[in-house]
C-alpha cells in the first residue's frame, strides 16, 4: 500500500494525511483478528 501511495502523491504532507489513518486501521484490524484467534504480539518478528 505504501509504495502505491508514494507513487500516487508527490506531497509528503498528503502522503502522511492518507497513510496515518490507513496504518491505524490496519493495526486495529490486526489486533481484532489476533484477539479473535487467540494470537498475540508475543514472539512476533
Amino acid at each position: 500500500m505504501e509504495n502505491a501511495l508514494a507513487g500516487a502523491v508527490d506531497d509528503l504532507e498528503v502522503y502522511t494525511d492518507v497513510d496515518d489513518p490507513v496504518a491505524d486501521l490496519v493495526v486495529t484490524m490486526a489486533e481484532e483478528w489476533a484477539a479473535a484467534t487467540g494470537r498475540s504480539r508475543e514472539g512476533s518478528a
